[in-house]
């Protein structure tokens, strides 16, 4: 089979509708060969066996037809979700019959045999097909028929490649997405999903940040420098669930570097494990640092709370005494001579589940899922003034030195895969009953693992199962990294280059104001117009307009001679909910200057909530009322400074992917914030997320936040200053309420092959 992609893609198959009859799929097919065009074939009689050639033409055609009809863009799209709805398990299969007038013979093309879609493997995890990003996991289909005519006959058969997409929703922009930079001077509080550099990779980012809260997170950028004051929380990570074709965690395709420490709360208690399969290991959310992970004093790493965190990184060095604690494994997974890991350590706390917490306890605690495990691929030096204590496994490839301090280790395996003095020895302590494992002359893991394995069951009854855990740890830095965020699975929600033509999620390229009325710059606004020089936009003195779009959809039309909006309140009655109101931005080709200075872009509905007293209470929660259906739209080749400057305030979404948007000032709202961020997961384990009463859910209550967004942005830059705060809420999940489960496939074709 060919490994080589056509250049056709079928975007969507679902799989989720009752199969119909066969009898209305040949009826439907009936109308389909109707319309295939085969009438070209009569310009292939020219080959030396009509015959011959005009059953391998039909054959093809056939089969291409199929796919293009049954597909998402198909007149009989439902028919093909049938079809892939019943293929459950490898080596399914779905026949349908082609007949004319109750034969399978078409005069002229000869006679076609029943077309056959058959679940035959599974990309990489069977064999892997090459140069089809994204689909690591995906299932593989064979669609085949064969025609007969004049005694020859032909199968053609080819392949669809597909996975499940993430859930989209209405105008939803994914969170603040910047496809290039992110400047960062002095602290952003920003809650919600945060995709950075994902087409132009940041080269560095530094300055007094805060994280991100309760979400997703991908930061495209070689070096990373966070100055955390303290780790009370703020980083929050939610449920990794690949099942479902979401993630929750944190990625960093570069160094990293917490010179004042991170606290990180995870999502995942112990109460969703429900087995010690490797799944489960996976579906833990992530902290993973492609390059070097540098951790400063202050605080240390901590993993806060109930939850249970995974954290990969190539290099860990940490200094200054850091203080290492929680429901953590740690994972260093670089490995030869630069793989030189450090950990000046002031204490650590690296515990495991509490066993009574844990459903379906494996008799043998051997088998258990770890936690509260340290593993190296490289070199380690562990040295420190107190007890360096791992409550799990404690596996090292290569060299140990402890200079100073000591290890204790509980509940877990040690091996030393290089050399270990016996000065070294002597400060590594064990419970009764466990034994340090030397393994001397070691280099690689793959050597050390099949050493581990070879060990005497007398000398150490657990090495099988440390060997496996080993396997199950490091399986991501082994190329099979599906279970953690990538830029192509980003790149997929919002960019599309189909065909060679980039298009991106959510951008209208041209207003949809069919109005010429110019807006005088003081009445209401009940209908399409346009702001333009004489709307008087620059006014020195503040006050304040409604747009009230009385149930319909408007747009304004902000024309190419405005560069300042002024002191201006601008309040949207959002009461009606069909109402919703688009801007357009009119600039085009290179940068040019839009500047909101002192200007406000509300909703009503924000408006009372922010001039409220108490809490603001906002949430992704399935359902959440206070959504502002407002937009800011600029053109693929619009690169307009947008800047928010001098008690700024907007609720809506800006989608602009050429555009940069920059916050200068904080807005006049500071307001408690109290933001729940759901994930809807599969608790039982059975493929079906349950219902949201079983969501779990983790509440970050952030105490005197100043507000400048509340919604979204998809722009080229980002640039942040003074505390200006991002708070992301969209429209709830359009399937279910599942975030990420939509039963929606991306199909790639590959090439076929044909047998005569």
């Amino acid at each position: 089979m060919s490994t080589e992609t056509k250049g056709r893609k079928l975007r969507r198959l679902k799989g989720s509708v009752l199969f119909t009859t066969l009898v209305v799929m040949v009826l439907i097919l009936l109308i389909m060969l109707a319309a295939i065009g085969l009438a070209g074939a009569a310009s292939k009689k020219a080959y030396s066996t009509w015959y011959d050639n005009q059953t391998k033409y039909t054959a093809q055609d056939v089969v291409d037809s199929v796919i293009e009809t049954l597909g998402p863009t198909g007149t009989h799209k439902d028919l093909g979700n049938n079809i892939i709805g019943k293929l459950k398990n490898k080596g399914d299969k779905v026949t349908v019959d082609v007949k004319v007038g109750g034969d399978n013979y078409i005069p002229g093309y000869g006679e076609v045999q029943p077309i056959t879609f058959e679940y035959v493997a599974d990309n990489r995890s069977d064999f892997t097909i090459t140069g089809l990003s994204g689909h690591d996991t995906d299932k593989i289909i064979k669609i085949s028929t064969a025609v007969s005519m004049g005694g020859e006959t032909s199968t053609y058969s080819t392949y669809a490649v597909g996975n499940k997409l993430s859930n989209t929703t209405e105008g939803n922009s994914g969170g603040f997405v910047s496809f290039g930079g992110y400047d960062v001077l002095s602290q952003p509080r920003t809650v919600g999903r945060v995709y950075l550099g994902i087409e132009d990779k940041i080269s560095k980012m530094s300055g007094d940040n805060e994280p991100v809260l309760a979400g997703d997170i991908f930061f495209n950028t070689d070096d990373c420098n966070f100055r955390m004051q303290g780790s009370d929380g703020r980083l929050v990570l939610g449920r990794n669930d690949p099942m479902h074709g979401y993630y929750g965690g944190m990625r960093v395709a570069g160094n990293f570097k917490a010179e004042l420490g991170v606290g990180v709360t995870s999502q995942y208690p112990p109460s969703y494990i429900t087995d010690m399969s490797a799944e489960n290991f996976y579906n833990i959310p992530y902290f993973y640092v492609d390059g070097t992970m540098s951790i400063g004093g202050g605080d240390g790493f901590r993993v806060l709370g109930d939850g249970m965190l995974n954290v990969y990184c190539d290099k860990l060095i940490c200094t200054s005494h850091t203080f290492l604690g929680g429901k953590a494994n740690i994972m260093m997974m670089g490995e030869g001579s630069d793989a030189d890991n450090k950990i000046i350590h002031n204490g650590s706390a690296l515990t495991d589940w509490a066993k009574e917490t844990i459903s379906n306890k494996p008799s043998n605690p051997g088998d258990r899922m770890k936690s509260g495990s340290l593993y190296c691929k490289g070199n380690l030096d562990v040295s420190g003034n107190n007890s360096f204590t791992v409550n799990g496994d404690f596996c090292v490839v290569g060299n140990l030195t402890v200079p100073s301090g000591k290890i204790e280790v509980h509940n877990g395996d040690v091996y030393i895969g290089g050399t270990l003095s016996d000065a070294d020895k002597a400060k590594i302590i064990v419970d009764a009953g466990r034994k340090i494992e030397k393994l001397p002359g070691v280099s690689n893991s793959s050597t050390y693992l099949q050493a581990l394995r070879n060990l005497s069951t007398t000398d150490h009854p657990n090495a099988a199962a440390i060997a496996d855990r080993f396997d199950t740890a490091f399986k991501l830095k082994d190329g099979d990294i599906e279970y953690i965020q990538t830029l192509d699975n980003i790149k997929r929600q919002f960019i599309d280059e189909t065909g060679g033509v980039k298009k991106y999620a959510g951008v209208v390229e041209t207003s949809k104001n069919a109005s010429s009325d110019v807006w005088d710059g003081s009445s209401t606004i009940e209908s399409s117009c346009i702001w333009n020089s004489t709307s008087n936009l620059s006014s020195s003195s503040e006050r304040s307009v409604t747009i009230d779009p009385k149930g319909h959809e408007i747009w304004i039309d902000i024309d190419t001679d405005v560069t300042e909006i002024n002191m201006l309140n601008i309040i949207i009655d959002d009461t009606n909910p069909n109402s919703s109101v688009n801007f357009f931005i009119k600039k085009n080709g290179a940068s040019q200057n839009l500047k909101f200075n002192k200007t406000k872009i509300m909703t009503k509905t924000y408006q009372d909530l922010l001039n409220g007293s108490g809490t603001l209470t906002l949430n992704t929660y399935p359902g959440y009322p206070y959504v502002p259906h407002v937009r800011f739209y600029a053109s693929t080749d619009t690169a307009v400074n947008i800047s928010a400057e001098n008690e700024c305030l907007f609720t809506c979404d800006i989608i602009a992917p050429s555009a940069k948007f920059s916050s200068n000032s904080a807005s006049t709202y500071t307001k408690t914030i109290d933001y729940t961020y759901y994930n809807l997961v599969d608790i039982d384990g059975n493929g079906t997320i349950e219902s949201t009463e079983q969501a779990n859910k983790v509440t970050v209550n952030r105490p005197g936040t100043k507000i400048g967004l509340i919604g979204s942005l998809q722009v080229k830059q980002i640039a942040v200053n003074n505390e200006f705060g991002y708070i992301y809420v969209d429209d709830p999940p359009t399937d279910s309420g599942d975030p990420g489960d939509t039963d929606v496939f991306s199909w790639t074709t590959v090439d076929g092959y044909s047998t005569y």
